[in-house]
């Protein structure tokens, strides 16, 4: 994963990244990350929430298609415009930016260099054993 540096400062010292595009890791609170999904999907918004198959009990136990990372999305687009999106949308309200722990200067947001992201999206879309 990478972090972006360059660009104009946002909110609480976070820095604004300069790209047009790029990756975001995002958060998403209370297990709501499919109907944030439908609604970047709605919106145009390129998404990615990692799935696996899970084995649900009840009279008749069957595999169901569930997000193999509780909480999280990837999310594609400006900084600006997820930003906008987020104090402008109620159901985009519950994304939160992934903030990299390791980056020499603080409240620095962690982004996915695209070739890394397809490489991941490649691997993690087979829902096969």
């Amino acid at each position: 994963m990478a972090t972006h540096q360059e660009g104009k400062g946002f909110g609480l010292g976070t820095t604004m990244c300069g790209d047009p595009k790029i990756w975001f890791p995002m958060r998403v609170t209370y297990s709501r990350e499919m109907k944030v999904k439908a609604e970047l999907d709605r919106l145009g918004i390129e998404s990615f929430i990692p799935m696996i198959y899970k084995l649900v009990d009840g009279d008749m136990p069957q595999q169901e298609l569930v997000p193999a990372i509780s909480n999280l999305i990837f999310v594609r687009s400006t900084q600006e415009r997820i930003s906008g999106l987020k104090s402008s949308n109620k159901t985009l309200e519950p994304l939160r930016y992934m903030i990299d722990q390791t980056a020499q200067q603080p409240h620095t947001i962690m982004t996915v260099p695209d070739r890394q992201m397809e490489n991941f999206m490649r691997v993690a879309s087979r829902t096969d054993d």
